[in-house]
């Protein structure tokens, strides 16, 4: 009897000394394997979700990018510093089978043409509206701006006010619409982004039914960035602007990808074109700007 308790006594303390450790293993597993569930969402049924046929065919706030205050203007003073030759021009066509037809009238390139066009955006598009060549169109951009965001944002546009997207939709009539996000959601769930893309894309559809809608591809980041980065990379940039250009429906709503006069032979925003290695100079912005005068179709 004697020697049955003691060894109770000792299975008892050696259950307790093993215990824990046993917890612990089970409790990381369940956690690897809940990650591992996540990052696959992360791809999971993106295909599914975009659906650009039910589109009218009649015509969290933290950001994953943080640009200093003025950091536009400090990239555009750099292209004194850093000036470099400028190569022959590449050929200015889109590689995107979602290329809209090119229009053959002069319209397209007037100073006209884009007095009724809409460009929405982050800060890629503030460096469209401080340095490219279309001015007179309405710009509701600004640093960090996301799908996420975009709706409690208020942009300053001139003869209207401080107006939010809504309302801006409801003072003005558009006849184009050029919408550039992606770059702050990278890090975010791929499939939730691009739901959040969609129920944009449907809520300027339904505000402006008469206007053509252009998704413009995200601009890639320079290889030593894409390489070095986790999150902020090309091959995630190419998957969302993958996931953005099957929204197109090629009716009222078309892909525009500018990335083959940006980058290098092997995909990467060129490294002469750019200081932080994500955004381009400012004296690119005309070029880019041009590329979508060429690109637009009537």
């Amino acid at each position: 009897m004697k020697n049955t308790s003691i060894f109770i006594v000792i299975l008892v303390i050696s259950v307790l000394i093993v215990s824990p450790f046993i917890t612990k293993k089970l409790i990381d597993e369940n956690l690897r394997k809940e990650a591992e569930a996540v990052i696959d969402d992360d791809f999971n049924g993106i295909d599914e979700i975009v659906k650009p046929d039910a589109l009218n065919t009649e015509a969290e706030n933290s950001d994953v990018i943080k640009i200093e205050k003025g950091k536009v203007n400090e990239i555009k003073n750099s292209d004194a510093k850093n000036e470099v030759k400028d190569d022959k021009k590449k050929n200015n066509t889109s590689s995107s089978s979602n290329k809209p037809a090119t229009s053959s009238t002069s319209t397209k390139n007037s100073k006209d043409y884009f007095t009724d066009a809409l460009f929405i955006g982050d800060s890629r598009t503030v460096g469209i509206a401080e340095y490219g060549t279309i001015k007179n169109a309405t710009y509701f951009a600004n640093t960090g701006m996301s799908v996420y965001n975009i709706w409690s944002q208020k942009i300053d546009i001139s003869s209207i006010g401080k107006v939010s997207l809504g309302e801006l939709l409801d003072k003005k009539n558009f006849g184009k619409v050029y919408i550039m996000l992606g770059i702050n959601e990278i890090g975010y769930n791929m499939s939730q982004t691009a739901k959040k893309y969609q129920e944009l894309l449907k809520y300027v559809n339904t505000k402006q039914p008469k206007a053509i809608i252009y998704l413009q591809a995200n601009l890639h980041v320079t290889k030593e960035k894409s390489d070095s980065d986790k999150t902020i990379n090309n091959t995630r940039i190419n998957k969302l602007n993958s996931v953005i250009s099957k929204m197109a429906n090629n009716k009222n709503i078309f892909y525009l990808d500018v990335n083959s006069i940006f980058d290098d032979s092997s995909g990467n925003l060129r490294a002469d074109y750019t200081s932080d290695k994500v955004h381009i100079y400012g004296k690119y912005y005309k070029q880019w700007t041009e590329w979508i005068r060429k690109n637009t179709k009537k």
